[in-house]
């Protein structure tokens, strides 16, 4: 068997294929980018109206007499004359983010000095809170908010002592 030598023509043909193919890959590639990005964009746009329903239940239905604040740091704050609840909602709640929102409890009164004198308590709500998670947040004396059907709930136990900062 002999093997016949590749021409230039070869080589260009097989330039011209791989290119083609190389084309057709990106195709691929970008339809399903954009396919992922369309459903993942969805996906973010169903948790954040979930966010938004958490939070709003929350104010309509737990404010001790007043609606005060919604911000980047706390959700929500609840405040009667003496008292004031900061809520932070997450989609899904990490130990991180309990520990996160603890430290910025600690300097709630340092940033806010009009609330100096008021006991301030925490509280996390989430649409998913994983096993163990909301055992984490209540020993730190944190109240604990979660849905419940059409509703959010207070989880946390007679036996509950809520930490004040």
């Amino acid at each position: 068997m002999s093997q016949q030598p590749v021409t230039i023509d070869d080589i260009y043909a097989l330039l011209r294929t791989s290119q083609e193919e190389s084309r057709i890959s990106h195709e691929e590639y970008d339809r399903q980018f954009a396919t992922s990005k369309a459903e993942s964009d969805r996906r973010i746009q169903v948790l954040e109206g979930r966010i938004a329903k958490l939070e709003e239940y929350i104010v309509d239905n737990y404010s001790p007499s007043s609606f005060i604040d919604k911000n980047d740091t706390w959700d929500v704050w609840l405040a009667n004359n003496h008292e004031i609840l900061a809520v932070m909602c997450f989609p899904e709640i990490s130990p991180d983010d309990i520990d996160d929102f603890i430290e910025n409890l600690q300097k709630f009164k340092l940033a806010f000095p009009a609330y100096k004198n008021y006991q301030a308590y925490g509280a996390v709500a989430g649409i998913e809170i994983n096993e163990g998670v909301d055992r984490y947040a209540y020993q730190k004396g944190l109240f604990v908010i979660r849905p419940s059907g059409d509703t959010v709930e207070i989880v946390n136990d007679q036996k509950f002592k809520p930490k004040t900062w």
